[in-house]
């Protein structure tokens, strides 16, 4: 889309293939990817910031301690075998800006996959037990993480706080021969790009929709139906015309009636 509004030359993005027990942290300190897609704060702190020699007054530990020589650059991708050979964590490498709205998954969402004419041969009593068991699971998992993941999101932005930016050898990377910052910063997408995104995304979800209704498959049947429940629930909170996500979910274990606002947008 970009290209054919003549906004870029060419798509030139490449994207990284998952590799099965491989976490993101590794090809980002092996210099393989410049960036990558957020899951949860919970999540995020666990898998990208090394904990090391944590102390009573600094229980995340200190980032500019342990290994910081991430060794030369690895190939594209990297086999699943390989460990990581440092412990600098992502705004050491660089990647210091959280763009928001922007995370995957407010909390973790769980499946479990049943086959379509194994469905249909269950009770009217079994799809509702387990349908209710789903509904409990994913209220259950919302609960457990909005008790923590304003603290963990809180604890992204300060972990690095008076820390640098390293080289993949673990040198201090300079800019005009000063020293760069590693703190985390949270940056808002401009309007303008998630009008375009929302564009691409609903051109995306149209065609595998399917655009002529006599003729859709049995897969485009399927699709539409999930859609349309999606669209019936983004309209239902306000989320089908103008985005506006709200704030950043996490209440409990604040203050009486406080709400998370590390990652307010703009008014």
């Amino acid at each position: 889309m970009l290209v054919e509004r003549r906004v870029i030359r060419a798509k030139t993005l490449t994207f990284y293939p998952a590799v099965g027990g491989q976490s993101v942290l590794l090809p980002m300190q092996k210099g393989t990817i410049q960036g990558f897609e957020f899951v949860t704060p919970a999540d995020d702190l666990l898998d990208f910031f090394p904990v090391k020699n944590p102390t009573p007054a600094r229980p995340l530990g200190d980032p500019d301690s342990g290994t910081l020589d991430c060794g030369p650059p690895a190939g594209f991708p990297i086999p699943k075998e390989t460990k990581s050979p440092c412990s600098q964590n992502i705004g050491q490498l660089s990647a210091r800006y959280a763009h928001h709205p922007a995370w995957h998954q407010p909390f973790l969402l769980s499946w479990m996959h049943v086959d379509k004419d194994l469905w249909n041969s269950l009770s009217a009593q079994q799809r509702a037990a387990i349908l209710k068991a789903a509904k409990e699971s994913v209220l259950q998992s919302y609960r457990a993480t909005d008790s923590i993941v304003c603290k963990r999101l809180n604890d992204m932005l300060s972990i690095n706080e008076a820390v640098q930016q390293r080289n993949l050898d673990g040198t201090p990377r300079l800019e005009g021969g000063k020293p760069i910052s590693a703190k985390i910063t949270l940056a808002t997408w401009p309007e303008d790009a998630l009008t375009v995104l929302r564009e691409a995304r609903d051109a995306y979800l149209a065609s595998l929709e399917g655009t002529n209704l006599s003729a859709r498959t049995d897969a485009q049947k399927d699709f539409s139906l999930v859609l349309s429940a999606w669209k019936r629930h983004a309209a239902s909170v306000g989320a089908s015309d103008n985005f506006a996500p709200g704030e950043f979910p996490g209440s409990v274990g604040l203050s009486a009636g406080a709400k998370c606002n590390l990652s307010s947008r703009p008014s």
